[in-house]
């Protein structure tokens, strides 16, 4: 059984449509497409490594899209905390403050299954293979700088599985 497991402050489901559309207002928001696959997140259309470059004030959606075989976490964030040799997250968030719409679908048991969220704040968004989840925001400017995705499920962060994120 496929499974989406999400971390959030304040969450409020919607009713569940086609849950990575968004409706009239999509004009507004530029699409990035980001891979996660064994020890790596890639922005796609980019090579691997290339960091992901977002504006503050900007309307993003943001689809990861696990096309790997195990289990991914997404978080977004600054200043690793590091246990007992062992990464475990970030001291700092990125979308901890922020207003973050979060969509998701995969298929369980040959159905199409899709569930949407309205959230104010997100730490992380756990993804099984074959899931995608669709974060849609829009970035305050107290958030430039150099921020960072992870995965902290143990050995993928150290196995490189993390991607700069530029903030301007």
């Amino acid at each position: 059984m496929r499974s989406i497991r999400l971390l959030l402050p304040f969450l409020l489901l919607l009713p569940c449509g086609a849950a990575l559309a968004h409706g009239d207002d999509d004009h507004d928001a530029i699409e990035v497409r980001i891979l996660m696959g064994e020890m790596y997140f890639q922005v796609d259309g980019q090579a691997k490594g290339e960091p992901l470059r977002l504006q503050a004030g900007q309307d993003y959606q943001l689809i990861f899209d696990n096309v790997g075989a195990m289990i991914h976490e997404v978080l977004i964030g600054r200043d690793p905390v590091a246990e007992n040799g062992r990464y475990s997250g970030y001291r700092k968030h990125l979308l901890a403050n922020v207003s973050v719409e979060i969509a998701a679908d995969t298929v369980i048991d040959g159905r199409k299954r899709a569930m949407k969220a309205v959230a104010f704040g997100l730490e992380e968004l756990y993804a099984d293979p074959g899931v995608k989840l669709a974060l849609r925001f829009e970035l305050p400017a107290e958030a430039k700088g150099r921020w960072e995705i992870g995965c902290f499920i143990p050995g993928h962060y150290e196995g490189g599985m993390k991607l700069d994120v530029i903030v301007e």
